[in-house]
């Protein structure tokens, strides 16, 4: 579950998540899979010698935070986390920019795959998630300021009847629940 919307464990998934996401991995009782968990701060980004752009980037990114990888990417991406790895015991004053790198080409390639998702999106159902994900942005920081759901409808400029409508498309309950 990412941000209270329930997406399957799958073979070759990709999870993107950014802070502020709420997550919870609920796994079945003997079921055996393998998975690699990187975080970073951003700090990172000044390794890798670029602008804000990664940056924003990766805020997309967790807007669609399960990545189906195709046989291409998944042995990409493996073969980047087994470096990420290698470079982790690898004692070099260059390490901390290896490893910078090796993420800047993971994010990279994260966002290829989530473009090609997100046009094949329907536009009301994307609407609806972003709606959706932006409530619980605005949820996040104000919550001990405002407590109503029609506050947070003022503060993303929408009606309430539309928020209501975008949360129970995502989750099957309305804002206030």
């Amino acid at each position: 579950t990412v941000d209270h919307i329930d997406y399957q464990v799958k073979p070759n998934t990709l999870f993107v998540g950014h802070p502020g996401q709420v997550r919870l991995f609920d796994v079945e009782e003997n079921v055996q899979f393998e998975s690699v968990f990187i975080a970073f701060t951003k700090d990172i980004f000044a390794l890798m010698n670029i602008q804000d752009g990664l940056e924003s980037l990766i805020g997309t990114l967790g807007k669609t935070p399960v990545l189906e990888l195709e046989d291409e990417n998944k042995s990409m991406v493996e073969d980047l986390f087994r470096l990420m790895l290698q470079v982790k015991d690898y004692n070099s004053a260059y390490q901390s920019k290896m490893v910078a790198s090796l993420l800047q080409i993971l994010i990279l390639i994260a966002a290829e795959i989530n473009a090609s998702l997100q046009e094949d999106l329907p536009v009301r159902k994307q609407t609806y998630i972003n709606l959706y994900r932006e409530f619980l942005d605005q949820l996040n920081n104000y919550y001990k300021k405002y407590h109503f759901t029609s506050d947070y409808a003022d503060l993303m400029f929408i009606p309430l009847k539309r928020l209501n409508r975008a949360c129970k498309s995502v989750t099957g309950k309305t804002a206030g629940k």
